[in-house]
């Protein structure tokens, strides 16, 4: 049994699309299978903007709630379903 009480965060920073892809389908894993947290945050950073784009659509494809925080759009919020 695994305790974490604090919550997730994935920090995207520095990543491509294909190994940012692969990290947000392991945090959904380890999200889904975490019975503590209720949430976690998931940094893309300002840049070009296509590392939100593809963390979107893929929270979008997978079903999950998630909304932007803060005014920077930087950082993204995921629900569990």
């Amino acid at each position: 049994m695994k305790f974490n009480f604090f919550p997730m965060v994935l920090d995207l920073h520095g990543y491509d699309v294909n190994s940012a892809t692969a990290a947000i389908l392991n945090a959904l894993y380890e999200f889904k299978q975490d019975e503590y947290n209720n949430y976690f945050d998931i940094i893309v950073g300002i840049g070009s903007g296509i590392i939100r784009q593809i963390t979107e659509d893929l929270l979008d494809k997978e079903g999950y709630y998630w909304k932007n925080i803060g005014n920077s759009l930087a950082k993204i919020r995921v629900f569990k379903m």
